[in-house]
């Protein structure tokens, strides 16, 4: 036999050598179970790396580790399963749950409040019923187109934008109230306004409405009978005082919502109108602040539901 050493023998060197670990004998060569003469075998005392115990259920810690040390860094490698349907499910941890990143967006895009309420649309103007007359005195243009918005859409029961023949009484009252217009004159002045179906669409209901009113010809010759002030690139000029007094008494006279206003409301509705003005105007100045005084108190007179509609 020479110096082969045969199973027992080894087991016999491992028991002496008061191995306590699994001892592993590697073979070079043949598959006899003999090593050749050119074989080295050797004995190496490892610890096993392959997984934990059955028994403890941990694994082994570094064998560089001295004596008596707890152990540290244990290996644990994750359980083998025979196929993918032996696996547990996965569940996400409390941790990662709870996770939020710092650096998405709180609010969510447009696409994803499609998705969550079935659409998305841009902000919406506030309805007429949310404007103050802080709001009628700072833009009484918008607020005006908002106002008579919301009353032609009450004449327009199927909201297409246009009112039919039905509508005209209505119309015609409130055109009569709030423009120059003369009861003879009507007819004529809307039927310019109806469109090939013979409905008036709120545009040009709008045009009808603004273009009438003020009399530009009586503004004219209440400029020209003014004491002017000075010369300017327009022509005379009067000073902002006058006019002021003179828009007054012709608001008074002329305009819808001018006969009952109160000191207050003149003086907030002639402060509004010159804000933007120099300390004289000329005759094209005048008469575009008249128009804009009859917006003003037109806008005041429909937020307070006063007149027709």
């Amino acid at each position: 036999m020479g110096n082969a050493l045969t199973n027992c023998d080894l087991t016999a060197c491992c028991k002496q050598g008061g191995a306590t670990t699994k001892n592993e004998m590697r073979f070079k060569g043949g598959n006899s179970g003999r090593p050749t003469p050119n074989t080295t075998t050797r004995l190496t005392n490892m610890p096993d790396t392959s997984g934990p115990s059955p028994t403890t259920g941990t694994g082994l810690s570094n064998s560089n580790a001295p004596r008596g040390a707890s152990p540290t860094n244990a290996y644990e490698p994750p359980p083998s399963f025979a196929s993918p349907a032996d696996e547990p499910p996965q569940e996400p941890s409390p941790a990662s749950a709870n996770y939020e990143n710092p650096y998405e967006p709180a609010y969510a895009s447009p696409t994803a409040q499609q998705e969550e309420v079935g659409g998305w649309e841009p902000p919406q103007e506030p309805a007429s019923s949310q404007l103050t007359r802080e709001d009628v005195l700072q833009d009484p243009e918008a607020c005006d187109f908002r106002l008579v918005s919301d009353i032609f859409e009450a004449w327009d029961p199927e909201q297409s934008g246009r009112c039919g023949l039905d509508s005209i009484p209505k119309m015609r009252d409130f055109l009569l109230h709030y423009t120059t217009i003369k009861p003879e004159e009507f007819d004529e002045k809307v039927m310019t306004a109806l469109d090939e179906s013979m409905t008036v669409p709120f545009d040009n209901f709008m045009d009808l409405l603004r273009s009438n009113a003020i009399s530009e010809q009586r503004a004219i010759s209440v400029f020209t009978r003014m004491e002017p002030a000075g010369q300017g690139e327009g022509g005379d000029l009067v000073s902002t005082f006058d006019a002021r007094n003179v828009l007054r008494q012709l608001g008074e006279r002329r305009l819808a919502g001018g006969q009952d206003a109160d000191e207050a409301t003149w003086e907030s509705a002639l402060d509004a109108i010159f804000r933007d003005a120099d300390m004289a105007v000329n005759m094209e100045q005048f008469v575009g602040l008249y128009g804009k005084l009859a917006t003003v108190l037109r806008g005041l007179q429909l937020l307070e539901g006063r007149g027709p509609r």
